[in-house]
């Protein structure tokens, strides 16, 4: 959900086209305007391209790996609403610019794109807005051989808009357990990310199959990495991943972000240990990282963000263990994946130890 500059909040839903006239059953991408205190629905508008009922291209679809975000800018006062793509049996992603000012009911504006962050097959994604340069910047993954890894994009381009590759990636059906993204957060003129994933390709391909998380400070104009390094390294023998940033307190200059990740063994899916701790602007550990298993942990998809007060919090669900403890591989005893069910819990990091 995001808030815009008249206070309302704003979200991006699905729902099965009833209008659309093609033989199999299309989903209709639509932003939902409701007042702060909930207590009713201002309006909804439906995002859905004309190509998509027309020519059935660049529909949302359930096949392929499901993204929605939704993020707003308030100097042009216009939603950015990211999902996944179709057309025909290929699969992608879409990323319109709505007007969010009444008057203009929700009328498509420019930026974005219709089809493909980068090449297609779109997997691993994050967008934020950057107030300074005043554009979104976007991450995205694909397996498609000239797109292969993790790469950023400026949002509101409409012509020659860079892509840069931040990450490599190993071509893989199973590619969110090699680079994905984890947060992308803005800060004075840079946005700073985290991510887990390989090293290199090559070192993949010749063995070395360790992720670990990565930080990174960005140009948001071009993506231009001005700094890189390894945080956490896990060898051989484990890897890393569900890896968040956030900045921590109120305090000027980029200096201290909140940041989290998960530890698992090197053939598990779902980390079995999660871990905060804080970094300095530059991806340097300045606490030691504090195993937060026992009481809380984050998905793959959920956003850190920064309270107003200067505390870091963020949102989820899980099933509880017998003892109360968060349930945090979501795994039947036989090793098939199960629904994750259960208590809600809202969570926040103030600093180290607590």
């Amino acid at each position: 959900v995001v808030f815009n500059k008249r206070g309302d909040i704003a979200t991006l839903c699905i729902a099965v086209c009833d209008s659309c006239q093609k033989k199999k059953k299309q989903y209709e991408p639509f932003i939902a305007e409701v007042k702060p205190d909930l207590s009713k629905e201002i309006r909804r508008g439906s995002i859905m391209r004309p190509e998509c009922p027309s020519g059935s291209k660049y529909c949302y679809v359930v096949s392929g790996a499901k993204l929605e975000y939704l993020e707003y800018d308030p100097v042009r006062d216009v939603y950015a609403a990211w999902h996944s793509g179709g057309w025909g049996g290929h699969v992608a992603d879409v990323l319109t610019m709505v007007e969010a000012d009444p008057s203009k009911d929700m009328a498509i504006a420019c930026g974005g794109w219709s089809w493909a962050c980068i090449g297609g097959h779109t997997e691993g994604t994050r967008m934020a807005y950057h107030p300074e340069w005043e554009d979104f910047g976007a991450l995205c993954t694909s397996d498609i051989p000239k797109d292969n890894g993790l790469a950023y994009v400026p949002v509101l381009q409409t012509s020659n808009r860079p892509k840069t590759t931040v990450s490599e990636s190993a071509l893989s059906n199973y590619q969110s357990q090699t680079t994905w993204p984890g947060s992308l957060v803005a800060c004075d003129c840079h946005f700073y990310m985290v991510w887990h994933g390989i090293h290199s390709e090559s070192a993949w391909k010749g063995g070395d199959e360790t992720i670990d998380i990565g930080f990174a400070r960005l140009e948001p104009i071009d993506g231009k990495v001005l700094h890189k390094k390894w945080v956490i390294k896990g060898g051989k023998d484990l890897r890393e991943r569900n890896s968040k940033l956030a900045i921590l307190g109120k305090a000027k200059g980029c200096q201290r972000f909140a940041f989290g990740y998960g530890e698992m063994a090197k053939y598990y899916y779902y980390p079995e240990r999660y871990f905060v701790a804080e970094l300095d602007g530059e991806g340097n550990l300045i606490t030691d990282p504090m195993d937060v298993t026992a009481v809380t942990q984050w998905q793959e998809d959920e956003k850190w963000v920064t309270l107003g007060n200067g505390d870091v919090a963020w949102g989820t669900t899980w099933k509880r263990n017998d003892n109360g403890n968060p349930h945090n591989v979501a795994m039947k005893g036989d090793g098939v994946t199960r629904v994750r069910d259960g208590t809600g819990c809202g969570c926040s990091y103030h600093g180290a130890n607590t």
